[in-house]
């Protein structure tokens, strides 16, 4: 039952996303802009989210770190309300003009060639950790159901399938086959979240939590310092987010966008109270292993109909969050290798079919190199941790250009640069922490940099770039 209800999930995802591929142009694949309502929009937004590290990092951070998870989830209320109130500053940055993506406003208002470089560049290695992250959620899947006999290798062909799935689909169809596939997706996953709350329902699940050691309720599971960096900086992580800026220009108009987020955010609250929960009733019975206890707690406490559909919303939300991630990194890449034909394609709309198919073979092979990755990272919690946070990076340049009248290409040049280097050499030793000394470096040589070194964005400036 379960390899034929993941057959037919993954063929009627096919066929939505080939639909939705066709006459798709490189600003369709890239953007779309205004061409969605509430429900895609919202759905799609928490589809990002609410991927294969919901299964298992949050599950995870349940096991090891109690209600820690609760709080992050508390903080992306606060976040995507946030991000509601600033959408109209952020559209009207693209108002009138024919930027497609937060890397398009970078290289167009600081009208600088290496920040723009660097931010790609950074932007690409988070986006495509994060793949890789959903491809390493896919093998644990995999060798977890190899260690309970439960028809492996048709398994594995079928986890197989829904990789390629990932990459054809979105090598095809690009954000607007991602936004109109999270719609499926995310229907699936509700489906199968309402048995998880099921078994959150029963008394018995919160007397076993409850004889869990007292530091799983403090939030403090992973240390004070990792609880007060969360707390600090995970709210303006958010904004930073390039696939969160794709949905705002993606909207209609403002007030769908605005009304998405507003939404998205209790409800991420809710995945992360649920899949938190789980991973906190796993540790208290007794499941070995913590990169697995949403599994192993679901494969004890479920069968039938209710196991496959379960499954099937797991497979649902990995798939969400991948191929959003492949289009960014894929996209993100491309601006590496052809900043001047995209400016070209931008400015003139010359150089599309080139640039088309230049994204489209970057998104397969970045997807097929993830894959390969994917399985030498040991640590799920350690390697969404670091993706994720990692973005912060790209912080003080960012909202240089949301709130400050005079930005400077050099300070964010620098701060992009040198806040990278720290987190690579903190994170062998501090794999949770390192995003707390990449982003301080950052914040503090943005705010240096730009104090002794006046030059903001000048077309004299830019100028002088193109000489170097």
């Amino acid at each position: 039952m379960l390899i034929f209800g993941i057959i037919i999930y993954l063929i009627i995802s096919f066929v939505i996303g080939l639909w939705k591929s066709r006459g798709t142009d490189l600003a369709d694949f890239v953007a779309s802009k205004n061409s969605f309502g509430f429900w895609p929009i919202f759905l799609s937004l928490v589809g990002t989210i609410v991927g294969g590290g919901m299964f298992f990092a949050v599950g995870q951070i349940g096991y090891e770190a109690g209600v820690l998870g609760y709080i992050l989830g508390f903080l992306y209320i606060i976040a995507f309300s946030l991000m509601g109130f600033l959408t109209p500053r952020i559209r009207n940055f693209f108002k009138d003009k024919n930027y497609l993506t937060l890397i398009d406003l970078v290289d167009g208002e600081y009208k600088s060639k290496k920040t723009t470089f660097a931010f790609a560049a950074v932007s690409f290695f988070i986006y495509f950790f994060v793949l890789a992250g959903q491809f390493l959620v896919l093998g644990t899947f995999l060798n977890f159901f190899a260690g309970i006999q439960l028809t492996y290798a048709i398994l594995t062909i079928a986890m197989i399938v829904a990789g390629l799935n990932i990459i054809i689909y979105s090598v095809v169809g690009g954000i607007r086959k991602d936004i109109v596939t999270d719609v499926f997706q995310m229907i699936v996953v509700f489906f199968g979240s309402l048995f998880l709350i099921s078994l959150l329902l029963k008394p018995v699940t919160w007397t076993s939590i409850a004889t869990l050691p007292t530091i799983y309720f403090t939030g403090l599971g992973y240390g004070t310092a990792f609880l007060i960096a969360a707390v600090l900086f995970f709210i303006p992580l958010l904004l930073v987010r390039l696939d969160f800026w794709q949905r705002v220009l993606a909207a209609k108009n403002e007030e769908v966008a605005k009304r998405a987020f507003f939404v998205a955010g209790p409800v991420t609250f809710l995945f992360y109270l649920i899949f938190t929960t789980i991973g906190m009733y796993a540790k208290s019975v007794g499941i070995p292993e913590a990169k697995i206890a949403t599994l192993g707690l679901i494969s004890q406490s479920f069968t039938g109909i209710s196991f496959v559909i379960i499954i099937l919303a797991f497979l649902a939300a990995v798939m969400s969050t991948a191929d959003t991630t492949l289009n960014v990194a894929a996209v993100s890449f491309s601006r590496l290798l052809k900043r001047e034909i995209w400016c070209g394609y931008l400015d003139r709309k010359e150089h599309e079919k080139q640039l088309f198919k230049l994204v489209k073979v970057s998104a397969l092979l970045i997807g097929l190199f993830s894959v390969i990755i994917a399985f030498l990272i040991p640590n799920i919690v350690n390697l969404f941790v670091a993706a994720f946070t990692a973005m912060l990076i790209l912080a003080p340049a960012t909202l240089a250009l949301l709130f400050s009248k005079k930005p400077n290409s050099t300070a964010a040049f620098y701060s992009i640069v040198l806040g990278f280097v720290t987190f690579l050499v903190a994170f062998p030793f501090l794999p949770k922490e390192s995003f707390v000394a990449g982003t301080f470096v950052s914040i503090l040589t943005y705010l240096i940099v730009s104090k002794f070194f006046k030059r903001s964005c000048t077309k004299e400036f830019a100028a002088k770039e193109k000489t170097i």
